[in-house]
């Protein structure tokens, strides 16, 4: 019979989580070359594993959530709780209400997204007043 110890688990994780990490890096990279420009490879990958950690403390497991957590970090800024403004998106992501960390995380980016939709409309209506007076 075969035996894994919990430190053989634990380091097999963490390397998959680099692994994973790094590839999330390249996309970042990629996908968003002037956001993420300036970050090399290895402080991008740091940012993306301190966000899995983060998102395993929320209750995010699966390798989808961590991804998407991490994605999100990404484009929020890797500080975003430090924000008042954004107090809200953490009191999503902890609701005890949504038994499933999941769709927490579906919420939250859901409701972000709408948020973001109403303050792009506001934004163009406020130029369309400004062009008119």
């Amino acid at each position: 019979m075969l035996i894994i110890r919990n430190s053989q688990i634990a380091a097999l994780r963490n390397e998959y989580h680099r692994e994973t990490a790094l590839a999330v890096t390249r996309d970042l990279h990629a996908q968003f070359p002037e956001q993420f420009g300036g970050l090399n490879d290895t402080k991008l990958t740091e940012h993306v594993l301190a966000a899995f950690g983060k998102a395993e403390s929320k209750g995010l497991r699966t390798l989808h959530d961590l991804v998407l957590y991490a994605r999100l970090e990404a484009m929020l800024n890797w500080d975003w709780e430090q924000h008042p403004e954004l107090a809200w998106l953490t009191q999503m992501l902890e609701d005890p209400s949504y038994s499933n960390p999941s769709r927490r995380l579906q919420a939250a980016i859901a409701e972000l997204q709408r948020r973001q939709g109403v303050h792009a409309a506001n934004r163009i209506l406020r130029q369309v007043h400004e062009e008119e007076t």
